[in-house]
């Protein structure tokens, strides 16, 4: 999770009872690099290994290594937008019948 992010996505968290560990963020995506989510799942550089990802896009920015973060997230279990679809999906579905 980024250190610059809303208090409701931490309490989601916090709800369930688990852990939050704040990564630190490329200065060029305003998000973590695949290599820092790797080496905290990992374990490599945090105290514990993450059992989760919370992804929150900072003003809008989206970076290019998002799909190999989401990629390498549904090689350790995600089923993000496998059981759902994806607010991105969504929003290209809706999209496309608006034309």
């Amino acid at each position: 999770m980024p250190t610059n992010t809303n208090f409701a996505t931490v309490a989601s968290v916090l709800r369930v009872n688990s852990d939050v560990q704040y990564l630190d963020m490329d200065p060029k995506t305003f998000a973590p690099s695949l290599t820092m989510i790797k080496e905290a799942v990992e374990g490599k550089s945090y105290p514990k290994p993450l059992s989760g990802v919370f992804w929150v896009h900072i003003g809008g920015v989206i970076s290019p290594e998002f799909p190999a973060v989401v990629d390498y997230c549904h090689g350790k279990g995600s089923t993000f937008g496998k059981i759902r679809p994806t607010p991105t999906e969504v929003n290209s579905k809706v999209n496309r019948r608006a034309t």
